[in-house]
């Protein structure tokens, strides 16, 4: 009873410390709620959101996962552990965990549904339209190297080949494979943001 009780002071200092934007010292006291109480999910999630706030991604992930496996219907620790896996994702070679970032702030969004709890929908919008334009442009870049690799390949072949009329062979081959970088209207409406008016 004791230890529940010093649990929540630290995290009611921690909530003021965060509210005031120290967020290591926060990390620092939900640490101590956690390591009292590690079987709520509240104190796994304030500390990972205290770690996301300073771009921790590995420490929030691990944190909103463990919020996730005490609640799993716990919204806004699925929230949070979407948008890690979004960012732990653009450091990745595929689109793998970009995607279940994606897949993950769906279930959020179905579960907003549920729970009628219609606060968070626009937030969960707003992160899946962020994460899907990330997906886009990191999947446009793959698309560009591999593009660039053949036609350094194909160039290396016309100069072995040796030919008369090699710089004109090089040059189509620049013109017609190398990738062009993407122009607005290239990209998706849907992946814009809407202006208001």
């Amino acid at each position: 009873m004791f230890k529940n009780k010093l649990a929540e002071h630290h995290k009611k200092q921690g909530n003021a410390e965060f509210a005031n934007r120290n967020y290591t010292r926060a990390i620092s006291l939900y640490e101590l709620s956690v390591s009292l109480n590690p079987s709520n999910a509240t104190y796994h999630f304030n500390l990972a959101e205290s770690y996301s706030k300073l771009e921790m991604w590995e420490e929030a992930k691990e944190h909103s996962a463990r919020a996730l496996q005490l609640d799993e219907k716990y919204i806004k620790a699925m929230i949070l552990d979407g948008r890690c896996l979004v960012e732990l994702g653009k450091g990745m070679a595929t689109v793998d965990g970009i995607d279940e970032g994606i897949r993950r702030l769906m279930r959020a969004l179905s579960l907003c549904s549920v729970q009628n709890k219609k606060d968070f929908e626009a937030a969960i919008i707003d992160f899946l339209r962020k994460a899907r334009k990330i997906r886009w442009f990191k999947n446009h870049e793959a698309i560009t190297l591999e593009g660039e690799a053949l036609c350094a390949r194909l160039i290396d072949l016309i100069k072995q080949q040796g030919s008369d009329d090699e710089s004109e062979q090089i040059e189509i081959v620049k013109e017609k494979l190398l990738p062009k970088k993407p122009h607005f209207s290239d990209i998706p409406p849907y992946l814009l943001c809407k202006l208001t008016g």
